[in-house]
This record gives C-alpha cells, structure tokens and sequence, in this order.
C-alpha cells in the first residue's frame, strides 16, 4: 500500500486497526502525523480498548463529560492492581473490613474471635494498633465494625452463638490502651449488625416474644452511650445503653419477618420524598416513655433506616426503608411491612 492510500483511508477503518495494536504501538503510530493523532485520541478507539482488556462485552461511562481514554487511565493506573502488603496477625478466616471516616485506620473483624485496628503510616503501610479478643465475653467471632462521624467510637459486632449476637462499643483512649469498651448490647440475630444514628446514638435489634403472642417480633432499640461514663458491660441484655424502642416488625403471613444488615442515612438532603405520609401500616401503638437525647437526636435529622428483610420466605430477598422520627419514641409501632419494599 502506497503511502497515498494510508493518507485517504477512511477513519473507522483506521480506527479499526489501531485498535488491534498495543499500547505502546498506539502512542508510537500517533507520532506518525497530525492526522493519526487525532485518530489515536478517538472516544471510540479507547472504549473498545477498554472493552478489550477487561473483556465485557458492554461498557456504560457514568460521567458522559470523562472520556474513554481518561476512563482507561483511570482503571489501569490509578486503580490497585498488586498486592503492596500482606497482614497474617489473624488466625481465621476475615469477614469483614471497614475503614474510618478519615481514612487513616481500618478494622478487620474475623472468625478467630478477635478485631484488629489498622493505622496506616506516612508510607501507607498498616501498622497494628490495637487487637482485642472478644472471646473473654463469650463471642464465637467478630462479625462487623462500624465508626462514629468524628471517628471517636467503634461499632463493634459479634456473634455469642448460631443465633445471638452483642454489639460492643469501643472509645479511643490513649497511646498506652488505644481502646476501652464502653459498652455491650444484647443483639440477635447477630447479623441485624446495628449502625450509628447520631454521634452517640446507635440502632440495635432483638426477637422478642411478648404475652399473648406465639411469633416473636423483630424489635428495633434506639440507644446512646456515654464516652465520660464508667464501661457498662456485664448486663448486655438489661443495660442502660438501650433508651427507647423504636419500632417491632411482626409475624406474617406464616413467615417470620426480620430486620437485618442495619443502615442508617439522613434524607435531609433529598428534595424528592420517597415515602408517602403515613404510608406505614400500622397494626397497633403503644405508649412509652420518650428519652430527650433520642428526641432531639431525630428532630435534627430524616432518618431512614434501611435493612434486608423477607416476605415470602426465611431467606433475604428484600430491601426495606422505613422513616424514623419522633413519633417513634413516643408510641412504639407495630408493622407488618415497611414503608418501602424493591
């Protein structure tokens, strides 16, 4: 072929050949001329690129303005693609990992019964910075981990058996004792997990039969802890950690209906309502004692709670939302579905 004809080849076929090449033969070709340049930034060119390496059969860019060149950089270079470290310090197997909100620690919880704060240096290597072993309160294992917004406490989840669980929290402390627990809670199933609704405050569950009743319920608990109070920790089923109940998911339709996987977020941000008033169907309310830190807590906020649950069987197959407010605190509702089920 002439060097006349490569001159009037038509793009997409010159697209089409370049996208055979390598990298490297690629930046090469683009010194040939201004024309093949121009060719070798082509959108289209990078996409199948990028399809090509990662081998999918379709790719959808999620910012339209980001071009598919700079989408290719991005998950070839900037992405991690080799292992910088290797952390032994467990015993068994690690079911969970959880950064803090400034990114300098992270928590690894695991089947040996133990957690592990990492603390990442200067040279972004993980250095131990406290172990602690949850067996001493009868855990089997620990299964998540959770900070507060300012990073100050530690949401701690574990499993006492097939079924129960606690919920630890931990208090940054000193160089010396890096974490002292504060606090335990009842919590079962222990994969209810529980999340942080406010500085202090945090989400905890429990199955409960009540009189009259042949099916226990799924009952939510709002509860605060006190980092400047003495560790509350050898009553975890009667601790005064637990302020309020919040709400009790019944029994029905020959399924028992649970709340799992706690996650908390606030809807203040959000324009657009997801949830209709008084969309909740409510079987009955009964009247209790509202605590003032929960009040205040959900007046300042749209909280919504999120969690997997079921209808049809035992099995998670659902996600659910409901809205908690402070009309929660003061009459507990009895539910039989969620606000919002997808």
């Amino acid at each position: 072929m002439s060097l006349q004809s490569w001159e009037v080849l038509p793009e997409p076929i010159l697209i089409r050949i370049l996208g055979y090449l390598s990298l490297k033969d690629i930046a090469s070709s683009s010194q040939t001329c201004r024309r093949w340049w121009e060719v070798s930034e082509d959108n289209s060119l990078w996409r199948n690129l990028l399809r090509r390496k990662y081998k999918l059969k379709s790719v959808r860019i999620r910012d339209p303005t980001v071009s598919w060149k700079h989408e290719y950089h991005r998950l070839n270079h900037l992405s991690p693609s080799r292992c910088s470290q290797t952390l032994t310090n467990h015993r068994d197997e690690v079911l969970y990992v959880a950064f803090s909100n400034s990114g300098e620690n992270f928590v690894t919880c695991s089947k040996d019964g133990s957690f592990i704060v990492w603390r990442m240096n200067e040279s972004f290597v993980a250095e131990l910075e406290h172990q602690e072993d949850m067996r001493k309160y009868g855990w089997k294992c620990t299964w998540s981990s959770k900070y507060n917004v300012s990073d100050s406490l530690l949401l701690v989840v574990g499993a006492v058996d097939d079924i129960n669980g606690e919920i630890a929290i931990f208090a940054k402390h000193d160089a010396n004792v890096p974490y002292r627990i504060k606090c335990r809670v009842a919590n079962n199933p222990y994969d209810v997990m529980g999340d942080w609704v406010s500085e202090f405050h945090f989400f905890s569950g429990r199955f409960l039969t009540e009189g009259g009743r042949n099916w226990p319920s799924a009952t939510l608990y709002m509860c605060e802890v006190d980092p400047r109070a003495e560790p509350n920790i050898s009553a975890p089923s009667a601790t005064t950690v637990v302020k309020n109940v919040i709400l009790k998911y019944m029994f029905s339709d020959g399924s028992w209906n649970y709340l799992r996987c706690l996650h908390v977020t606030d809807r203040t941000q959000f324009k657009q309502n997801l949830f209709t008033d008084n969309s909740r169907s409510r079987e009955e309310q009964v009247a209790q004692q509202a605590d003032e830190s929960c009040i205040r807590v959900l007046q300042q906020k749209q909280t919504c709670l999120i969690f997997l649950t079921n209808s049809e069987s035992l099995a998670p197959h659902q996600v659910g939302f409901c809205m908690i407010g402070p009309d929660d605190l003061t009459t507990v509702s009895y539910i039989r579905s969620p606000d919002k089920v997808i």
